[in-house]
């Protein structure tokens, strides 16, 4: 099995972290889990991605900034695209 080429692959981490509506609570440790993931997905050590393969978008203020996001991303990628959520 052939491992991804981090020069040619990109990760998306996307988190919500933080919630307008009184029935869902706020979810503080989304931040650091992404801060920690891009950490490691970017170690060097590990082979890793260049930190500019791998973006971070934390609290998403809605679907088109979202789509627009992985959009852009996908049409550069050409081998892995990994994309990360943790939220709600």
């Amino acid at each position: 099995m052939r491992l991804p080429d981090p020069q040619r692959s990109h990760a998306l981490l996307i988190g919500s972290a933080a919630y307008r509506s009184p029935e869902l609570p706020d979810l503080p440790a989304v931040r650091n889990n992404l801060a920690a993931l891009a950490g490691v997905l970017t170690e060097p050590r590990l082979g890793g991605l260049p930190v500019d393969r791998c973006a971070v978008l934390p609290d998403p203020t809605g679907v088109q900034p979202t789509y627009r996001f992985l959009r852009r991303s996908a049409s550069a990628t050409e081998d892995m695209l990994l994309i990360y959520f943790a939220g709600r």
